[in-house]
């Protein structure tokens, strides 16, 4: 099946601990300096050195952009960070964005980018349309969600 035009699927880069801490379920709200431009159904991880490879994926429940302080009252418990690093991280920028995360799938071996046809991982995010047809699982998964795909 082919990714549906208001489907969009974005490959995130995410620290090791965080990548691990959402397939746990620890870690329910990914925290970005910038929203998607597009509304984003799921997130593949692509999990950073030393993996180096995508480890699993989640749906995406929302994305919230507010401010910094907005952000961390609504749901700096669920984003598996302190509130220094927080206010590290979101230094200097007037907008914070909450990605809410819902149903996560850790792949059973993690997957190479090549197999994607990238060959280097995104500073933030990227959208992968056709591509995410490729990751164990998410096809099917968008269709129990959307009914189409």
């Amino acid at each position: 099946m082919a990714l549906g035009q208001d489907q969009a699927v974005a490959l995130l880069s995410v620290h090791s601990e965080f990548a691990q801490a959402i397939l746990h379920g620890t870690k329910t709200v990914e925290l970005r300096r910038r929203p998607p431009k597009r509304e984003v159904s799921h997130v593949v991880l692509y999990e950073t050195a030393p993996t180096s490879a995508i480890v699993g994926w989640a749906r995406v429940q929302s994305v919230e952009t507010r401010s910094p302080t907005s952000i961390w009252t609504t749901w700096g418990v669920s984003a598996g960070v302190t509130r220094d690093r927080f206010r590290r991280y979101f230094s200097g920028t007037s907008e914070a964005t909450a990605i809410v995360l819902g149903v996560t799938r850790r792949l059973e071996v993690p997957m190479p980018l090549a197999l994607l046809g990238l060959h280097a991982a995104p500073q933030n995010f990227i959208y992968l349309n056709g591509q995410a047809d490729a990751v164990p699982g998410l096809a099917e998964d968008a269709m129990r969600c959307t009914g189409s795909w």
